[in-house]
């Protein structure tokens, strides 16, 4: 169970600890001239590290954040390689992450000797961030109108229930609850998430910015569903979220909740 992650440790390292001898001159114009830099400049090591897919994971996706990371930093954020930012614009690709992901599938392909056409892949690249984005949108308008919808139906003194999805670690734990989690997901309760429900009378409401995510309301609890779940609060923007203590959620608190992810039915 714990070989997996110290593999994906250490590929991220590798790849990123190869970089730091490189001269930050050398920017790329073009695609080939971007894929060719990490041929050209890899050792062996790090070749054979980054086509090791024994691990059960994807080598592009683990090297996100460490090679990811330094091609977003160093050539596609602030125009620095401006030549190669604009061949990816001219395709209708913008976003930094995909970018670079795009850069290191290429690379991918190189190095296991895997026949690609960068035209090919920057088009099916672009049709995969559209439709990406559309189901975002698409999930950020029924965010919104969920939200909208709770603020309506409860008022000042209701009782209440809450049903909230918890997220869990990968060893079952349950995960704190933050107060401005997720998108909404419909339909969540027979999804087969695992929730908390939550009973309480409404002691305040507030419509802050709907579409931002920080619409609250607040509730004092008289009945939980479970007793192992923690809360922090990153309402408060003059606290760094670190700095906040997690709290359990118990009977007689009185909490704050972003409504956007949460069912809520009056009783």
């Amino acid at each position: 169970m714990k070989i997996i992650p110290l593999k994906i440790i250490a590929l991220s390292f590798l790849v990123l600890s190869s970089f730091l001898c490189f001269s930050q001159d050398e920017k790329p114009k073009t695609i080939d001239e971007a894929v060719n830099y990490f041929i050209k400049n890899w050792s062996e090591e790090t070749k054979k590290a980054f086509t090791d897919t024994s691990g059960g994971k994807s080598p592009v996706s683990i090297a996100h954040f460490g090679t990811g990371l330094w091609i977003r930093n160093n050539w596609i954020r602030g125009n620095r390689a401006p030549e190669l930012v604009a061949q990816f614009s001219k395709s209708g690709l913008f976003d930094p992450d995909q970018i670079s992901y795009v850069i290191l599938s290429m690379v991918y392909k190189r190095l296991n000797n895997t026949p690609y056409n960068i035209d090919s892949i920057l088009l099916s690249s672009k049709e995969s961030h559209d439709k990406f984005m559309n189901t975002m949108n698409k999930m950020e308008d029924e965010t919104i109108a969920h939200a909208k919808e709770n603020l309506e139906k409860v008022h000042i003194g209701d009782s209440v229930r809450f049903y909230i999805p918890i997220a869990l670690f990968t060893d079952g734990r349950p995960n704190e609850i933050g107060d401005n989690t997720v998108y909404y997901l419909k339909g969540f309760q027979r999804s087969g998430l695992p929730i908390i429900i939550l009973d309480g009378l409404v002691i305040g409401k507030s419509d802050g910015r709907v579409r931002y995510g920080d619409a609250t309301i607040t509730i004092k609890i008289t009945y939980s569903s479970r007793h192992d779940i923690r809360m922090h609060s990153t309402l408060d923007d003059s606290l760094d979220v670190d700095e906040i203590p997690a709290r359990l959620i118990a009977v007689g608190n009185a909490e704050t909740f972003v409504i956007q992810n949460i069912d809520i039915e009056k009783y």
